[in-house]
């Protein structure tokens, strides 16, 4: 016997085809703050809206990330296939994201200049991002300040005018 929740995201998944892509940073907040309460009544509309679930969706026309996810403490899932190429700004996407701690090595970072604060409070968050692409980073500051769990290597930072913890 299949659980109600297979069931439903099964159903969720063959309903959104085509999902909306994102515009803008504070429209994915506003959207990441519903999806965090999942209340079954809503999951309908982000499916056939955005996609189900959450690493489906599409962020590819935002290019401000800032605070997407600022004080989900309990966010821990996939979002390593979001594409995040016309990101500018990351800074403070996971600040406080406490619980956090998925592969984002395949994002294409290249075009992200301030990374300030990026993994700020995201205590359990520990893998490895030293594939990424930071030429374009100039700021880094207290990217991993708080981020109590992080043992990983970090990239080139030669470019980066600011970096500190």
């Amino acid at each position: 016997c299949r659980s109600w929740r297979a069931l439903f995201t099964d159903t969720i998944v063959r309903k959104s085809s085509t999902p909306q892509p994102f515009e803008f940073g504070k429209e994915l907040k506003i959207a990441i703050e519903k999806y965090a309460k999942y209340n079954p009544n809503d999951t309908d509309d982000f499916a056939t809206t955005y996609g189900w679930p959450i690493g489906r969706w599409d962020v590819s026309n935002v290019e401000n990330f800032e605070k997407v996810f600022h004080g989900q403490e309990s966010f821990n899932e996939s979002i390593g296939s979001w594409n995040v190429a016309n990101a500018a700004s990351i800074k403070y996407i996971f600040l406080n994201a406490s619980k956090f701690n998925h592969d984002n090595s395949s994002w294409n970072t290249s075009n992200v200049t301030n990374m300030h604060c990026m993994f700020h409070g995201a205590s359990s968050f520990d893998q490895d991002v030293s594939s990424w692409d930071t030429s374009n980073a100039t700021r880094m500051h207290n990217m991993f300040y708080w981020a109590t769990s992080f043992t990983q290597d970090i990239f080139n930072t030669s470019n980066v005018k600011s970096i500190m913890h």
